[in-house]
């Protein structure tokens, strides 16, 4: 299925740093050769590329107390900005023309410029990937629906950390709200 306008087309890139890379992927090297495919030939083709990237300052002042899974990060001393574990990976680092948004939480909207962006551009349609399936992924497909962009998810260049829900949320979850489809089909929407 051709993208119908790739102006109006975002790749959103999420969450390919390389502490979450490293610790959840079976094959980094192939994961990121996929990635660097499919970002290289969606910048060829006119669509903006995205980076979203999780990460805090020195001290984590924007973690609550209340904050569950963000509370281990902490914890465990992941996802300082200053880090270079935190870093893109980079084999896949962005071009000067790509965007970078930094979040502080799970979904690449909830307290970013995702929106704004989107909309100055005029970009209504959102393809996507990252690390987790279940964290950013599914909660950024829950909001880009609800903001009405046409969403596809790039299936087989998402991981979790637990691959029956990787699964389920690809099979049975995220059909009833995008297009989910693999790698070769996405490059053939670029065509």
């Amino acid at each position: 299925m051709p993208m119908d306008n790739k102006k109006n087309v975002a790749l959103l890139v999420m969450d390919q740093q390389n502490v979450l890379i490293n610790g959840i992927s079976e094959d980094p090297d192939s994961h990121l050769a996929n990635a660097k495919t499919i970002i290289n030939a969606a910048r060829k083709a006119g669509v903006t590329i995205i980076y979203i990237v999780v990460g805090f300052r020195d001290g984590y002042p924007e973690i609550s107390h209340n904050n569950k899974m963000f509370n281990s990060v902490r914890d465990n001393g992941i996802l300082e900005l200053s880090n270079e574990s935190s870093k893109i990976c980079s084999s896949i680092k962005p071009h000067e023309s790509d965007i970078v948004i930094v979040k502080k939480r799970v979904s690449a909207f909830e307290g970013t410029e995702l929106a704004t962006i989107l909309r100055a551009k005029k970009i209504d349609e959102l393809a996507m990937f990252g690390v987790t399936t279940s964290g950013v992924v599914l909660s950024t497909v829950r909001i880009a629906a609800d903001l009405d962009y046409k969403i596809t998810v790039i299936s087989d260049l998402c991981i979790d950390r637990d691959n029956t829900v990787n699964n389920f949320l690809l099979a049975k979850v995220f059909p009833a709200q995008c297009e989910v489809i693999n790698q070769n089909e996405f490059m053939g929407s670029l065509v």
